[in-house]
């Protein structure tokens, strides 16, 4: 399965549901989640909304996007229009 990685701008909400999301329907750990500017910690209300939907969230943690995963992950999902980072087209999804 290809490795997948969320990017939004503070890794606290959009992306980390987006992680969680992929990996509980897929059954896999092959997608994950970085911020361009991550904040400190996973938002409150993100771990509510995805404890409603029985995904349980309140382990993961924040983090910012490295040199290493441009080699790591196969598919980058970009979550916000204002992000550019220097990653082959080929490999980007916007949406």
């Amino acid at each position: 399965m290809k490795k997948i990685l969320f990017i939004c701008i503070g890794n606290t909400c959009r992306s980390q549901m987006a992680k969680a999301f992929f990996n509980t329907l897929t059954f896999s750990e092959s997608a994950d989640s970085a911020g361009i500017k991550p904040e400190v910690r996973v938002d409150t209300k993100t771990i509510k909304v995805m404890d409603e939907v029985g995904i349980d969230v309140t382990s993961l943690q924040t983090k910012c996007v490295t040199f290493e995963m441009k080699k790591k992950f196969d598919i980058f999902v970009i979550m916000d229009p204002c992000i550019t980072l220097h990653i082959p087209k080929k490999k980007i999804h916007s949406g």
